[in-house]
């Protein structure tokens, strides 16, 4: 299971994001480069469709799934991920029962968050 916290997301990682989707030759024109990146980790970690993305947040879908076809295979999404787990913006709850602070603050939890990373997407 997945936790993902964007609430943790601080005004320089927005600026760290965009220029590695920059250096991955993406130039997002209507929407934030941070916020393709949250859809896209929404369907990659929590196996959301495209369509139910656009569901909840009435955006087209297709400029989405263009993205994320563009960047999929490249270092810089592996980039992302492996940040926003040092970030603890996302991490992977393994089986865990009961959740404390502690637990959500340890560095335990971002090394097996980490290695879930590159178990499933590199």
């Amino acid at each position: 299971m997945w936790l993902i916290r964007f609430q943790n997301i601080k005004t320089s990682d927005y600026a760290k994001i965009t220029r590695l989707c920059k250096k991955s030759g993406f130039f997002p024109k209507k929407f934030s480069a941070t916020m393709l990146v949250k859809w896209i980790i929404s369907h990659m970690l929590l196996r959301k469709s495209w369509r139910k993305i656009w569901e909840q947040l009435g955006v087209p879908y297709l400029p989405l799934y263009q993205f994320y076809q563009k960047i999929k295979w490249k270092q810089e999404l592996h980039e992302i991920l492996l940040f926003f787990c040092e970030k603890k913006i996302i991490s992977y709850m393994w089986a865990q029962k009961n959740m404390t602070r502690d637990l959500l603050e340890s560095n335990e939890l971002v090394k097996k968050s980490i290695d879930q990373i590159k178990k499933e997407f590199i």
